[in-house]
């Protein structure tokens, strides 16, 4: 009898990873709020607050009860309590993220794009860079042992502040999850090699392939946005998509 209510219990629970991604463009300190749960400065000593001027990468296994699945999700000004997003939470699944980015005092929204059954759809947004020049996005491979690279140009003449979207299969060597582990995106000055994009520095003009989400070989169809900013002298990113459903 023990046993059975035991095995009852467990099924009774369940846990859904909640994520949230995007950019803080103000000048405030953020807490995020699931139904009655607040993840502010009493929880994991304030690591899930949403820090000013800085990428949104919120990440969270939320535990519940089957009969009370979570419903509503809310990001609030820490100091004021003022809402700054909300929504609802899918529950059907085990994992549901939202974007949310802020720039200027207003959301920004992503232009929507439609998936091509032979390509991927890849979105690039590069804020704060310090640089209204154009300039080339490459990725780059270094292969371990030899050293050797090899180079994909993916975008030319790109603006900050600017959506660029691009038509992308996997090639070469940028094929294999291994492959983007050893592959970094690197923004150039446009028509240039040598010359990097911002503010002259390789720290703040390159940065890993997320190589989790990117597409590899015999995937197609996706579309993947990714958001960017110089932020404490080096370039972050945010995947502004559901990360858990696309790690392999």
């Amino acid at each position: 009898m023990l046993l059975s209510c035991d095995k009852q219990e467990l099924m009774d629970k369940k846990a859904i990873n909640i994520a949230i991604n995007g950019y803080n463009g103000s000048s405030n300190l953020w807490y995020v709020n699931v139904d009655e749960i607040k993840f502010d400065k009493n929880v994991a000593n304030g690591n899930y607050l949403l820090k000013p001027k800085t990428n949104i990468n919120f990440s969270v296994v939320f535990p519940y009860e089957s009969k009370n699945p979570p419903k509503k999700l809310s990001i609030r000004e820490v100091d004021t309590d003022r809402l700054i997003f909300e929504a609802e939470i899918n529950n059907n699944n085990i994992s549901t993220s939202f974007n949310y980015i802020q720039i200027d005092g207003k959301q920004m929204s992503i232009p929507p794009q439609s998936a091509k059954p032979n390509f991927n759809k890849i979105g690039f947004f590069l804020h704060n860079v310090k640089t209204k020049d154009p300039f080339d996005i490459y990725m780059v491979f270094v292969n371990p042992t030899s050293k050797e690279e090899s180079w994909k140009i993916l975008a030319e003449k790109v603006y900050a502040e600017q959506w660029v979207h691009i038509d992308y299969l996997p090639e070469n060597d940028f094929i294999s999850f291994n492959k983007l582990q050893n592959s970094t995106f690197k923004f150039l000055k446009h028509g240039s090699k040598t010359e990097w994009a911002f503010l002259e520095s390789q720290m703040m003009s390159q940065i890993q392939v997320p190589a989790y989400t990117f597409p590899i070989e015999g995937e197609n169809g996706f579309v993947l946005n990714y958001f960017f900013t110089l932020d404490n002298y080096q370039i972050q990113q945010s995947s502004l998509f559901d990360v858990e459903a696309r790690k392999k």
